[in-house]
């Protein structure tokens, strides 16, 4: 693997396309993969782990190649709205997190479409939540102590996990 991992950057270069090498070992192919470092090819413990970093620059590629993007203009945003919800969250903070639920009114001032939801904190606000969805819905529990998802399909369900 020494000569070989020599051989590849020159041939590589006159080539011109991309190349992913993997030679698999530690000791036995260090000089091999020193080679191919220092050639500017890189070098994979897996082949598979090779196929995808090409997979990916393909995509990357492809994204580099989609013309002219139309700037798109929101109108009847409610863009006052906006600023204020986001000057109230702040306060004299320079930063601070928004959580899904904080965003919600900042996307509507923004006419950005969203899920139904809704915030619940018993049992019988989440089943009538559910009911005005209609159909599967997927509770997310907001707790400093509980993290945990659950897909309810029937208000009896939704009733039965939120019961003490």
């Amino acid at each position: 693997t020494d000569n070989i991992g020599a051989i590849i950057p020159p041939v590589a270069k006159k080539v011109g396309k991309p190349l992913a090498c993997a030679f698999m070992g530690v000791a036995e192919v260090a000089k091999g993969v020193d080679a191919l470092v220092k050639g500017g090819i890189p070098n994979y413990s897996f082949p598979e782990d090779g196929i995808n970093a090409l997979a990916a620059a393909t995509r990357l590629a492809d994204m580099r190649n989609l013309g002219d993007r139309q700037y798109v203009e929101f109108k009847d945003c409610d863009k006052d709205k906006a600023a204020k919800i986001i000057a109230d969250f702040l306060g004299d903070d320079q930063e601070k997190y928004l959580t899904q639920a904080d965003c919600r009114e900042l996307f509507e001032c923004y006419k950005l479409p969203l899920l139904k939801s809704g915030v619940a904190k018993t049992a019988e606000e989440a089943a009538s939540i559910v009911k005005g969805i209609g159909g599967a819905v997927v509770m997310k529990v907001m707790s400093l102590s509980l993290i945990h998802i659950c897909r309810c399909r029937r208000l009896l369900t939704c009733r039965s996990r939120w019961s003490p």
